[in-house]
């Protein structure tokens, strides 16, 4: 397919960004009756429909999304997304989603979605120990991320690791009384990189709710 074929395909009227759209607004059964057209116009862009499955999966039709995934892993074995979305099949079924939730992270390990997943299905599995990397791991690179706090703090309990739990619970205490602030603060500080005032704030903020620096 060329690039002009698939421009007119995005622009035009239920085409895959219109459906993309309804994705993101949580419209699931538009989304899915979106990207099946789109694809049906063009089965090229089965690779550019990851939504297609996640509108099914939205809608907890696990096998139509295992079908979709499916289709796009067959034309694209490293589709990191397809691959995410399988795992999240497997996960929400209680099969072994690791397989692909790793091989995802192999192809690119700052996917913040995919790690925290893995965490979630190594500690099902009584990985607790492994869970508590994951869960580090997704903290490491979005630090604001309660739910993979939250599980982080049940996995270190888990682990026999009681003190690092209690230590993480004051985190997760401290983090959620400020998030609504920091969340402030931090979209004061992306409109107005070059204010100082808003990178103190924000800084200060952060060491407040224990922050590493």
């Amino acid at each position: 397919m060329s690039v002009v074929t698939l421009l007119a395909l995005l622009a035009a009227p239920g085409g895959l960004q219109e459906a993309r759209d309804a994705l993101a607004d949580k419209r699931f059964v538009e989304a899915q009756a979106l990207y099946a057209q789109g694809v049906a116009d063009d089965p090229a862009t089965i690779t550019q429909a990851w939504g297609w499955g996640m509108a099914h999966y939205g809608l907890g039709d696990l096998d139509a999304a295992l079908a979709v995934f499916g289709r796009i892993l067959a034309a694209d074995p490293d589709h990191v997304r397809a691959l995410y979305g399988r795992g999240l099949v497997a996960l929400r079924r209680g099969g072994d989603a690791r397989g692909d939730l790793r091989r995802a992270l192999s192809l690119n390990p700052d996917d913040v979605r995919a790690r925290y997943r893995l965490g979630q299905a190594l500690a099902r599995r009584g990985a607790h120990a492994e869970a508590v990397v994951e869960f580090r791991g997704v903290l490491a690179r979005r630090w604001i991320h309660q739910a993979a706090r939250h599980a982080l703090l049940l996995a270190l309990r888990d682990a026999g690791q009681a003190e690092a739990a209690r230590r993480e619970a004051a985190v997760f205490e401290r983090v959620e009384n400020l998030i609504p602030h920091i969340r402030r603060a931090e979209a004061t500080a992306r409109a107005r990189p070059d204010d100082p005032t808003a990178r103190a704030r924000l800084k200060d903020l952060y060491e407040r709710a224990g922050r590493p620096r």
